[in-house]
């Protein structure tokens, strides 16, 4: 699995592992570190960037945690189908190497009927000043203008790109 049409990239199992390792490194080592080896001065700055460490790493374990739980369910129902892929619109800003970023329409035949999906989250709002777009994403690069091998399943209506 390399995307979800509607979460975007999905992360392989070694950044998982390492996001947990360093879950684990901000709950058991840096308390362990705070207690021993840090000067009373400088106490506050460790702990602020042990709390920063934390909510990134519980934040990153839980949204990857959602997408691998939703792959491993669609993989029961899941059909393996070959799509067309094509580039709906670019993005024109550079938010955190998201230079070619892209947003794109997969249309695949099932069971006879042609359906079309498009990246990006169902019911998706805008925070703040939307400068990171819905169903943006540079993975889908790639994958684009070309056929492509896809995972649907129709009990959730998701659609998973597979690598090649």
């Amino acid at each position: 699995m390399i995307a979800s049409l509607e979460y975007g990239r999905c992360f392989p199992l070694l950044i998982r592992i390492f996001i947990i390792f360093m879950l684990c490194l901000s709950c058991i080592f840096m308390p362990l570190i705070i207690i021993f080896a840090v000067p009373q001065s400088e106490i506050i700055f460790v702990i602020l960037a042990d709390v920063i460490l934390f909510a990134i790493s519980l934040w990153l374990s839980l949204a990857t945690y959602k997408i691998v739980g939703l792959y491993r369910r669609c993989l029961k129902d899941g059909v393996v189908l070959t799509a067309q892929s094509e580039v709906t619109d670019r993005s024109d800003e550079t938010w955190w190497l998201r230079s070619k970023a892209v947003r794109i329409k997969v249309t695949f035949y099932l069971d006879g009927v042609k359906c079309v999906r498009r990246s990006g989250q169902k019911g998706y709002k805008q925070i703040f000043d939307g400068s990171k777009k819905a169903g943006y994403d540079n993975v889908y690069w790639r994958y684009s203008g070309r056929e492509i091998t896809i995972l649907y399943s129709k009990k959730y209506d998701h659609v998973f790109i597979l690598k090649d």
